[in-house]
């Protein structure tokens, strides 16, 4: 398998960490991140290349991501400035949704706090965290790709778009992803949270998690299929009561 990387036609250094990809536990496998200028690149890798240095030159990881996701940081201001850094940015990206339901910056929320703290700090407990569907896939591993990539929800996509590069060049479809996500919850936004009744903060609902953690409960809407081929083996459409794809 080395052999083969060295004849990948892939810049050495870029061999190097494939290489290197083969012998780690997985785990500690990250994913194959090739920095770039664009926005919504610089959003999350501008926060992990930051968060990593204060680390490296003595900042304790605890100070940076914090004990655990407080979703309130996402509607009220006053947790939201008293929260980790990690919470911080997790509920400024869940923002960046604010046209779709609360129900879904909460679950825009939780994954980038999920993916970004694994990413920062890379132990097998962090790992554990994350729901098997936001795990890397290999093409991750051994792929050059934009950071923003690896917090696309459906592995399927996240492989279409490393195998069809010239989709990272033009993101247009990526907004209509956005505007059609859905984690089809079936009950109230209230009902994601609870409030600890020995500490009085927030945290998400436990059946909210395992509701989410189940890629079989996210679909999108049939928006994306005009930008590229897509089926049901890499994203989960929603379809009417007729069992058709509305639209």
């Amino acid at each position: 398998m080395s052999s083969a990387i060295r004849a990948n036609g892939y810049p050495s250094h870029i061999q190097v960490s494939q290489v290197a990809n083969m012998s780690l536990p997985v785990w500690s496998i990250q994913s194959m991140i090739e920095l770039d200028d664009e926005p919504i690149s610089l959003a999350y890798s501008t926060f992990l290349t930051e968060r990593k240095t204060q680390i490296a030159h003595g900042t304790t990881p605890s100070t940076i991501l914090g004990t655990s996701l407080n979703p309130n940081a996402l509607f009220d201001r006053t947790t939201f400035a008293n929260g980790s850094d990690l919470s911080k940015w997790a509920a400024c990206m869940a923002y960046t949704w604010r046209s779709v339901p609360c129900v879904e910056q909460l679950f825009m929320m939780r994954n980038a706090f999920l993916i970004m703290r694994w990413q920062i700090c890379p132990t097998a407990e962090t790992y554990a965290k994350l729901p098997d569907w936001s795990k890397p896939t290999p093409s991750q591993l051994f792929i050059p790709h934009p950071i923003w990539v690896d917090y696309l929800v459906f592995p399927g996509l996240r492989d279409i778009c490393l195998s069809e590069l010239a989709l990272l060049d033009s993101i247009e479809w990526l907004a209509a992803f956005d505007a059609s996500f859905s984690c089809n919850w079936p009950n109230s936004v209230e009902a994601c949270m609870y409030v600890d009744g020995g500490t009085g903060s927030m945290h998400l609902n436990s059946m909210f998690e395992q509701h989410i953690n189940q890629v079989e409960n996210l679909t999108v809407g049939p928006e994306i299929a005009q930008f590229f081929h897509v089926d049901d083996d890499n994203v989960r459409f929603k379809f009417d009561d007729a069992g058709n794809i509305p639209g």
